[in-house]
């Protein structure tokens, strides 16, 4: 990560690390990892998972369904992550927009292409997509595109969570393990938002929290 002067503080009431992470972000072009993302990576039923994409003041974050698990329709083919309705969501690197919009039982769903770990993530079940995610657009590193929901087949507010290889895939659990991808969520209770700071040193660009 990226360390920032101690006269930033006085800037935001969040982190330091935090901050560190949209600096980064910003800083690093499109292509170029921003997250560690561990193969073999896999999460149990029930897991708490707030300390690994939760900033702070996210609600808790839970693993509620595996791959593999039964269903009415046969095997469950993403990964639930629970957490409360209306958690905004962002990524932990650089992605461009393939799809966003409403896909039957999955509910509104963002497909978003991340060229830096070649692999497509799904997000589904969203209670709203924002403004800013439009198939085509780049969204930054830490920038929110959507929140989560319930809507579609679902029976509770979570993200189900899929990841596949090939860009603009369109099938149903994708084609690669969804699990080593968790680590470039991040969610929070705040959007965050793309904007400039300027000071006496250096004018860089980074997301800020804003209240809605």
């Amino acid at each position: 990560t990226c360390a920032l002067p101690i006269s930033w503080a006085k800037y935001s009431r969040y982190s330091q690390k935090e901050i560190s992470i949209m600096y980064q972000a910003k800083s690093t072009p499109l292509g170029t990892p921003t997250a560690t993302v561990q193969p073999g990576t896999k999460y149990t039923r029930g897991q708490d998972i707030t300390g690994i994409i939760g900033a702070k003041g996210t609600p808790s974050v839970i693993i509620s369904s595996l791959v593999g698990d039964p269903r009415k329709h046969g095997p469950h083919k993403g990964l639930d992550i629970a957490t409360d309705n209306g958690v905004y969501i962002a990524l932990r690197a650089n992605g461009v927009v393939v799809f966003a919009g409403t896909s039957g039982d999955y509910g509104l769903v963002v497909d978003m292409w991340i060229e830096s770990y070649g692999v497509q993530l799904r997000m589904a079940h969203c209670s709203d997509i924002l403004p800013n995610c439009k198939v085509g657009a780049t969204i930054p590193a830490g920038v929110s595109f959507a929140r989560v929901g319930s809507t579609g087949s679902s029976t509770g507010p979570h993200i189900h969570f899929e990841a596949d290889t090939k860009k603009g895939g369109r099938n149903y659990g994708g084609n690669t393990p969804p699990d080593p991808y968790v680590a470039l969520l991040l969610l929070t209770s705040r959007d965050r938002k793309s904007t400039r700071l300027n000071s006496s040193h250096l004018v860089i660009s980074y997301a800020v929290f804003c209240l809605k």
